[in-house]
Parts: C-alpha cells; structure tokens; sequence
C-alpha cells in the first residue's frame, strides 16, 4: 500500500507541476517600451505656477525634436527670429521604461541666451496617440509648481 501511496503521489506532483509550467507561461507579457525614434515637430511649454493659483512663468516655442536610439535634441524652430527666443537648443541622453527619462549632456547646444532650469530634462510622464506625442511633468516644490510639456507630431520622411 506504501508503493501505491508513493507513485500516486509522485503523479500529482508531476501532474501539478506540467500543469502549472503549461498554464503560467503565457500569463505574463511584458510589453516591448514603445518607440521614439524619428524627427518631430510641436510645442514645449513651461509653466511656474505659486501656492496653486498665481502664474509667474507661462511660455511656450514652436521647437523641432529628434529621437535617435538612445539620444535626442530639442532646437528652436528655424522659422521663429533669434529674438524670440525662449529655451535652449538642448541634447542628451534617453531611457524609456515606465516612464521617458531625458538625462541632458548640453543644456546649450547653440551657445545662445536661455534660462538652463527651463530645459527639459528629467522624468516625463509619456502619451502615444497615431498623431501625436506627448509628454508631461509636473513638480511641486516649496509652494510653486513647475510643469513642462511636449505636444510633438511626427515630420513626415520623403522615401
């Protein structure tokens, strides 16, 4: 009777064990990060915002950003007068995981007149739509809230 007991045993166990190798390996999928890679045209906006209801900084640019495989570039548009000017011409370094992380490595591409702390770098929240690329960040620090976002549209490449 001990045998009996023994292989039964021995059965369930590898019944058990096909059943939860068969069954598990399909349940988990880990999506691939999405890709940035190309040329973009749109908007970056930095907003300064104190105690939730005072603006003190609201500024906008038409800007072009490249995506390579692992850096990026923000220039100013080249239709807008030097004049005009706001941000940077900026470059650096990128990782996607659950988030976009722009790690910049020249905060002043084109040697021009900017505010540094306005760039954009840091960790961005990321939106994919078929037509459009966003990114998003929010901060609150002593009162005053700083938000800077990208509303890029991919530049069509002539083949």
């Amino acid at each position: 009777m001990n045998r009996f007991a023994s292989l039964w045993l021995v059965l369930l166990l590898v019944a058990i064990s096909t059943a939860w190798f068969v069954g598990c390996r399909d349940d988990v999928t880990v999506p691939y990060p999405p890709e940035l890679i190309g040329k973009y045209t749109g908007l970056y906006t930095y907003v300064e915002i104190t105690n939730g209801i005072d603006t003190i900084v609201d500024t906008t640019q038409v800007i072009t950003f490249t995506f390579w495989t692992e850096e990026y570039q923000m220039m100013m548009d080249t239709g807008i007068s030097e004049d005009d000017r706001v941000f940077c011409d900026v470059a650096g370094e990128y990782d996607i995981e659950n988030r976009v992380e722009l790690i910049q490595t020249d905060s002043n591409l084109t040697r021009r007149v900017c505010t540094f702390s306005h760039n954009p770098f840091g960790s961005f929240g990321l939106v994919i739509d078929p037509d459009t690329v966003r990114l998003l960040q929010s901060e609150t620090s002593g009162g005053v809230t700083k938000v800077k976002y990208l509303r890029l549209a991919p530049i069509p490449t002539i083949q």
